[in-house]
């Protein structure tokens, strides 16, 4: 069983961009599972205006905020959830 405690995020490990001044956020942390299976992966997601979050493909260490920029520039998330609502791509899947 994993406790709590050793899912901790260290202050700094992570960072939060504004997307334009629109009210978007991505936010930039690390990964359960990579703190689970100590791999050090780092996830993303985005934070919409309507409340949606979309979540997009890990980086196996802190990516830089222009690496962050041109994943999600790039086309749609992996994954969204709106409320109780989930929607997964099933090419993420693969």
């Amino acid at each position: 069983m994993i406790a709590a405690r050793d899912l901790a995020v260290p202050p700094g490990s992570g960072y939060t961009l504004a997307l334009y001044d629109d009210g978007r956020t991505v936010s930039v942390h690390p990964s359960i599972m990579g703190q689970i299976d100590k791999s050090g992966a780092y996830a993303v997601s985005m934070t919409d205006v309507d409340g949606s979050v979309h979540a997009y493909p890990t980086f196996r260490s802190l990516p830089a905020p222009k690496q962050v920029w041109d994943l999600v520039a790039s086309g749609p998330s992996s994954g969204t959830t709106k409320g109780t609502d989930i929607t997964l791509d099933p090419n993420a899947l693969k």
